[in-house]
């Protein structure tokens, strides 16, 4: 389970980090780019190049800033991936 904030008392109701996020800034970019990187990517797809020693399921996100799933990448600085 996320981790939640509430906002109506104590229940929770708003994650803080959803790893499945695939809107605004965490949605996998369509383009190749993510943030002012180009990495030649496009979509969700199995790719070992995420500096892990094994492939995963994973895409560059549109806007590495504004994703908070999003990790740094090695390959192209500037942009950022996540599973997918």
């Amino acid at each position: 389970m996320l981790p939640t904030i509430s906002t109506t008392g104590s229940t929770p109701t708003t994650p803080l980090l959803d790893p499945l996020d695939f809107t605004g800034g965490c949605a996998c970019t369509t383009t190749g780019k993510s943030g002012n990187a180009q990495t030649g990517q496009v979509g969700c797809g199995q790719r070992a190049d995420s500096g892990l020693l094994f492939p995963i399921s994973m895409c560059y996100v549109v806007q590495p800033s504004s994703c908070l799933a999003g990790m740094a990448s090695v390959k192209y600085p500037g942009a950022a991936w996540k599973m997918c």
